[in-house]
């Protein structure tokens, strides 16, 4: 069973998306990205739905929104946010690094150990 949700861009203009019970938010705003090109990368976007921002992993049917609901694409306010990462050491150690919000598990441990905080070990 499909519905369909109107999302609102740029205060004014509206797209119909037809949705069904299992697409996830997120794919909803790549599909938005999609059709409308000037929206450019589909990370840069969140959604709102009476002022309250929807968490883009739920899917349509746990998200709580009505057929034919009225959703708002806004900028995303936490890209690139600053966020503290800790990492203890097996010795009872720990490291702080302040990263931001984009950056992968990888890329954190790769920039510790360039640091030389932490120690390569072989197992």
């Amino acid at each position: 069973m499909s519905s369909v949700v109107t999302i609102v861009y740029n205060k004014f203009k509206t797209v119909e998306i037809k949705t069904t019970p299992s697409k996830t938010l997120k794919m909803l705003v790549q599909e938005m990205c999609q059709r409308v090109p000037e929206l450019g990368d589909a990370d840069r976007y969140g959604l709102k739905w009476k002022n309250t921002d929807l968490d883009l992993s739920l899917s349509m049917r746990l998200s709580r929104l009505p057929h034919g609901a009225k959703i708002e694409l806004v900028p995303n306010k936490h890209l690139g946010a600053k966020v503290k990462v800790v990492l203890q050491l097996p010795t009872g150690d720990r490291i702080q690094k302040d990263v931001v919000n984009t950056a992968t598990l990888k890329e954190i441990v790769c920039s510790l150990v360039e640091l030389g905080q932490v120690y390569k070990t072989e197992r």
